[in-house]
C-alpha cells in the first residue's frame, strides 16, 4: 500500500473509491501503530523508524485527499503528520509538512494560514538546512 502508484487514478471527491483508499491507509496505520507496542523501548531507531512510517502515511492519506479536492480533510491529515514529526524532532519534515499544509490551505483560499504556515516552513528550513540551499 505505501508504494501504491496513484498517478494516474482519477479520485472524485466523497466516492466510494476515495473512501475504500483511506480506509486502507487507516487500516496499514493501525497496523503499523501496533508494532510501537511490540518493539523494546529502548530501540530508538526501531522507535523512529515506525514513526516515520506513521507520518508517510498520514502524509499519503493527505495527499489522496488533496487529490479528490478535499481540501480540509487533507489539512487534518497533514496535521496528523506534522505532530508525528514534532515527535520525532524531524525538523526537516515539519518545514515540509507546513509547506504542504500551506498549498492546502491556499487552495482553500485562506491566505492567511498559508502565509503563516509558508513562513514557519521557511524559519524551519532556516535552521535546520544550509544557508545556500535551494530549498531556502
Amino acid at each position: 500500500l505505501r508504494d501504491l502508484n496513484l498517478k494516474h487514478t482519477k479520485i472524485k471527491k466523497g466516492s466510494r473509491e476515495l473512501k475504500i483508499m483511506l480506509q486502507s491507509y487507516e487500516d496499514v496505520y493501525v497496523l503499523t501503530k501496533a508494532k510501537l507496542d511490540e518493539i523494546d523501548s529502548s530501540d530508538r531507531e526501531q522507535y523512529l523508524e515506525i514513526k516515520d512510517e506513521l507520518a508517510v502515511l498520514r502524509l499519503k492519506q493527505g495527499n489522496l485527499c488533496d487529490r479528490a479536492n478535499e481540501y480540509t480533510k487533507t489539512i487534518k491529515c497533514y496535521l496528523k503528520s506534522l505532530e508525528i514529526r514534532k515527535d520525532m524532532k524531524d525538523h526537516k519534515n515539519m518545514g515540509n509538512m507546513l509547506n504542504l499544509m500551506g498549498i492546502a490551505h491556499a487552495k482553500r483560499k485562506h491566505y492567511r494560514r498559508a502565509m503563516k504556515c509558508f513562513n514557519d516552513a521557511l524559519k524551519l528550513r532556516k535552521a535546520v538546512l544550509p544557508e545556500d540551499h535551494l530549498d531556502i
